[in-house]
């Protein structure tokens, strides 16, 4: 008997669904924003020099309450009044005959920071109070800084900026290479403020140089404090 194989196609379909390739872009964006610093603060130092320490002790306290008084006087609350050093030290001087440094009396100093709050409130209280502070001979003022006391809003308004401004140049960039941007896949963000500076030497003022004709008052410009974010973000790009 013979047989017969009959051989049929096979017909394989195949379903296939590409996927749409989709690549990325990491660009970078700079937010800043300047605000006008409503907060100061500064160090008020004495020093006083005597036979002993105890006299030197006697000496500087009574600055320091003349100080204290002063600033209570102008408005300044005690909690914004905050001893930050006090130093008992040795005052030598060089005799020639022995070659070496001898203690000829005693130094006590004491150092206060000073915390101006509400400056936009009270636009000329630092100024007025460095001016009272000014008929105290023998002090020294020093770091004078100003900052934001809640910079938060300010930070929200850098971070906004600096994501529209990544995103604008991952827009011009991705148009460059005739790709559309997609989402934002990854975000990365460090946020810093600068802050101005300034400072004061030793003040030797007292009443008879305030009574000077055409004396006038101190000026404190604050100027503005610059707050910048920086942010990078890779975005989906098809």
């Amino acid at each position: 008997m013979k047989k017969i194989f009959l051989v049929l196609p096979v017909i394989l379909l195949f379903s296939c669904a590409m996927a749409k390739e989709h690549g990325t872009i990491s660009v970078s964006g700079s937010g800043t924003v300047m605000a006008a610093p409503d907060t100061a603060q500064l160090a008020v130092s004495v020093s006083e020099m005597a036979k002993t320490t105890k006299e030197a002790q006697i000496l500087a306290n009574g600055k320091i309450s003349l100080v204290t008084e002063t600033l209570k006087s102008a408005g300044i609350k005690m909690k914004n009044i905050t001893t930050s050093a006090i130093r008992f030290s040795n005052d030598y001087i060089w005799n020639d005959q022995t070659r070496r440094n001898e203690i000829v009396g005693q130094i006590v100093s004491q150092s206060v920071m000073v915390k101006f709050e509400d400056l936009n409130d009270s636009p000329d209280l630092l100024a007025s109070v460095l001016d009272s502070l000014g008929m105290i001979d023998g002090i020294e003022i020093s770091n004078l800084m100003f900052s934001i006391a809640d910079p938060r809003e300010y930070y929200i308004e850098a971070r906004r900026l600096a994501y529209e401004k990544a995103e604008q140049k991952g827009e011009e960039l991705a148009s460059y290479a005739d790709l559309k941007l997609g989402r934002a896949l990854n975000i990365n963000e460090t946020g810093t403020g600068s802050l101005p500076y300034g400072g004061y030497g030793m003040v030797q003022r007292n009443a008879a140089v305030m009574e000077y004709e055409g004396s006038v008052p101190s000026e404190i410009p604050g100027g503005e404090i610059s707050i910048t974010y920086d942010i990078s973000v890779v975005f989906e790009t098809n």
